[in-house]
């Protein structure tokens, strides 16, 4: 838990996984063919009207959003995993769901009242759009909330003069529930912060396994 700082924790409610954190507005001609339906981690951004004009991909392309949505915040960018279709010019997208993502950057480890592992199971983890980015699979039977956050844990110099810092994955259960079926998690780590300052971001997330460690180089 951190100290006098809780919105900086994820409470990843597993009953409202499905459903969009968004208002939004689509409608699909029955019988009609639809083209590929892609999901990415992308970056959506409001105008000051609070509404969803564009999201971009972290290849780096950009698509206007074809309907009304409607976000909690004026112009501002979300990171979101994103599915939609594009229409045949690849200019505008139609958005099906659109979920918020964790990406706050890590705290010190110093903020941290306690450094909760309860284990999941890593299905990917990737660097792309300037995060780290992880699915997760965590065992719940819907009963609460469960708490992600992220952790600095220092700065290190390897044998090869090569400065890395150590950022931890925190996950706690809550109290009562049980293993019972998969959700999964969405997060995304922000390292654009770390330009200059290492060379390379090793994250650590605890695991059936015990922790593991990725590392990706900052560059």
């Amino acid at each position: 838990m951190l100290r006098n700082k809780p919105l900086r924790w994820l409470r990843l409610l597993f009953a409202a996984v499905a459903t969009s954190v968004f208002a939004m507005s689509c409608s699909e001609d029955e019988g009609e063919s639809m083209p590929p339906m892609l999901m990415d981690f992308v970056e959506a951004h409001t105008d000051a009207n609070c509404r969803v004009v564009k999201i971009s991909s972290d290849a780096g392309r950009s698509f206007v959003v074809a309907q009304s949505i409607v976000a909690a915040v004026a112009d501002t960018t979300y990171r979101c995993v994103c599915s939609y279709v594009l229409d045949e010019s690849e200019v505008s997208a139609t958005v099906y769901s659109l979920q918020h993502i964790y990406s706050l950057p890590p705290s010190p480890k110093s903020d941290f009242e306690k450094l909760p592992a309860d284990p999941v199971t890593v299905r990917s983890v990737w660097k792309g759009g300037g995060y780290i980015n992880m699915i997760l699979e965590v065992l719940t039977t819907g009963k609460g909330a469960h708490s992600f956050a992220f952790c600095e844990d220092g700065f290190a110099d390897n044998a090869d003069g090569k400065r890395v810092v150590n950022v931890i994955v925190l996950h706690e259960r809550p109290q009562g529930d049980a293993e019972s079926y998969t959700q999964d998690a969405y997060l995304s780590i922000p390292i654009g912060g770390y330009a200059g300052e290492c060379d390379s971001v090793a994250v650590s997330i605890p695991t059936y396994q015990g922790v593991k460690t990725f590392i990706f180089e900052n560059e």
